[in-house]
């Protein structure tokens, strides 16, 4: 069988890439602003009070044909972030620099200072964490020994607690508050791990 090839227009690789980036662009902002839409078709309430935002978030995303675990993570990024101005920043940025306290001043320091040279001219969110790192906005998770060791404490405890979860009687408030919490934990799991890495590492 012989195929026929057909003559397609080609671009410059130069084109394609600026393509690339102008779609990411539009990509990171329609991410944040799809978890923005979910959040207010399904707040986020107070744990344990029963409010059905777990079965809105699962109703929203088939109504609109994304898969359920996107959604929950742009509305738990949406959530972080709310009341802060965002603009300029991409949704994978603050999906990796959740953990931050004072978001605000985080934020209007990366405004102020010119990133770290990349092709993409933006801030990377590897450059993003380790501004954070070098600048003290993680600096109350890494100054003392103490604490290090306290963090490890926790996160074992927490596995250990999580394995256990199948033998508990959870009501339904508890089951949703629960399941916005493992949620969230995936999130900041993230984060840390980008926290604790070894320079030079992937």
């Amino acid at each position: 069988m012989v195929v026929e090839l057909i003559d397609v227009p080609t671009r410059t690789d130069e084109q394609l890439i600026a393509a690339g980036r102008k779609l990411l662009v539009k990509l990171e902002i329609a991410q944040l602003e799809l978890g923005r839409l979910a959040l207010e078709f399904a707040p986020i309430g107070e744990p344990g009070i029963k409010t059905g935002a777990y079965d809105r978030v699962r109703r929203y995303a088939e109504e609109i044909g994304l898969d359920e675990v996107n959604v929950r993570n742009y509305r738990t990024v949406a959530h972080g972030w709310q009341g802060i101005d965002t603009e300029g920043f991409g949704f994978s940025l603050l999906k990796g620099c959740m953990s931050i306290g004072d978001k605000d001043g985080f934020l209007e320091a990366l405004r102020e200072n010119t990133p770290a040279p990349t092709r993409s001219g933006r801030w990377t969110v590897a450059a993003a964490i380790q501004f954070a790192r070098d600048n003290g906005f993680w600096s109350h998770l890494t100054s003392r020994r103490d604490a290090v060791q306290g963090l490890i404490a926790s996160v074992k405890r927490a596995c250990k607690g999580l394995s256990l979860v199948a033998e508990y009687e959870l009501d339904e408030p508890e089951r949703e508050a629960l399941a916005q919490a493992l949620y969230d934990l995936a999130l900041e799991l993230a984060t840390a791990r980008e926290m604790v890495r070894p320079k030079g590492t992937k």
